[in-house]
């Protein structure tokens, strides 16, 4: 019971923005530094800038497909989007998230970097699920086919 209660709740941007917060106060308080130095800011630098790269990409192509961002009522969705990065992951914007709480992970160098796996676990139970059973019954059978093709994180195909 509780867990459906939790279910698209929180919308995914103040998710990540919660998680950050975490991982920083943690950082603050019970971290030791795993990372340091130069690498460390270059891969921060590198997994902040590819997950905004992600979620700008990603953002447009709805956009441009005149369809909703809005993840907490999948229902006002008007356009299925399988074209770009949409080939390779059926939440793009999610996985920019991702990788930009790794990338702040990378900058406080700390073990805090565990917490952008919760934030991926927390989507995953409480975001997507129900965002999927939501898509299928606006889009039925082509939103069934676009599942078997592309993965819910990442899929690459050869």
């Amino acid at each position: 019971m509780i867990l459906k209660f939790m279910e698209r709740k929180i919308p995914p941007l103040l998710l990540m923005l919660i998680f950050g917060t975490v991982m920083w106060w943690h950082s603050r308080n019970y971290s030791s530094f795993l990372f340091e130095g130069k690498l460390s800011f270059i891969l921060s630098i590198l997994a902040f800038s590819l997950g905004g790269a992600i979620v700008i990409y990603a953002v447009g192509l709805f956009k441009k497909n005149d369809t909703t961002v809005d993840p907490t009522n999948p229902s006002k969705s008007s356009a299925l989007v399988t074209e770009g990065i949409y080939k390779f992951t059926r939440n793009p914007m999610y996985l920019g998230f991702s990788f930009i709480l790794v990338g702040w992970g990378f900058y406080l160098g700390t073990e805090s970097i565990m917490f952008s796996f919760g934030f991926i676990l927390y989507l995953s139970c409480f975001q997507i699920k129900n965002e999927e059973r939501e898509l299928e019954k606006i889009f039925g059978r082509d939103y069934v086919e676009y599942k078997k093709r592309v993965g819910r994180w990442l899929s690459f195909k050869i």
